[in-house]
């Protein structure tokens, strides 16, 4: 593995989207990868093969993010048509839908434990659903713009969201409660993700002017690099 990341070369070439695509999960097994795309659908990719597995095509617009249960048996698409999307692989066809928010939603996470899934949207709002009954249990509301990615903590305990507003916020799955606000003077982040230990939280670099990537020690919140900048 070291000498692949030394000299990296390509190892697998998949075609089959037709739109843009959004964004690519591999499987926690690895054995799969999939795919979410403008083009309204998810691709389920077979890395062995290196061939299509299945397509989900029954979003009626843009796919904007997918994510697999911890376990790898579902896979779960957020879409422009402000739904939500479970599908069984296994099954091959969709396990459970319903309307998650009231604008399109932009992000989809599950927790460690795979019974509670976290949505991001356009309304401003992030929420927690239960997965077996597609419940809504609670909602994060602070944000005063799109909210474009929203992440558990790897105990599951956390929820990091990167808003249009320009904020970075953490709250407590349990209390609800907003404990750290991070807001930025340039560009919006588009992405947030925590480190595998839980102590490290970071956002992806937005629009321009702002390219860097900024990574925060959690819950302290001094930054830990600033800037870390990609060179062209």
């Amino acid at each position: 593995m070291q000498g692949l990341l030394r000299d990296p070369a390509l190892d697998r070439h998949f075609t089959g989207h037709s739109g843009s695509i959004t964004q690519l999960r591999f499987s926690p097994e690895g054995s799969q990868i999939a795919t979410s795309s403008l083009d309204g659908s998810v691709i389920l990719w077979n890395l062995k093969q290196a061939s299509r597995c299945i397509r989900f095509g029954s979003h009626s617009s843009a796919v904007y993010g997918v994510a697999w249960s911890p376990k790898g048996n579902l896979v779960a698409s957020a879409g422009h048509d402000r739904s939500v999307k479970i599908w069984e692989p296994k099954v091959r066809d969709v396990s459970g839908e319903f309307a998650a928010h009231s604008k399109p939603v932009r992000s989809i996470d599950f927790d460690p434990t795979g019974q509670m899934m976290l949505t991001a949207s356009d309304d401003k709002s992030v929420k927690i659903w239960r997965v077996a009954k597609r419940q809504f249990l609670s909602s994060f509301s602070q944000q005063t713009n799109w909210v474009r990615a929203a992440k558990f903590s790897p105990n599951g305990k956390m929820i990091a969201t990167v808003s249009d507003d320009k904020s970075l916020r953490i709250y407590d799955v349990n209390t609800g409660e907003c404990t750290r606000t991070i807001t930025e003077e340039r560009g919006a982040p588009r992405q947030v993700a925590w480190h595998p230990w839980g102590n490290m939280v970071g956002r992806g670099p937005g629009m321009q002017p702002d390219q860097n990537l900024r990574c925060w020690r959690q819950p302290a919140a001094a930054a830990v690099c600033g800037s870390l900048g990609a060179r062209q």
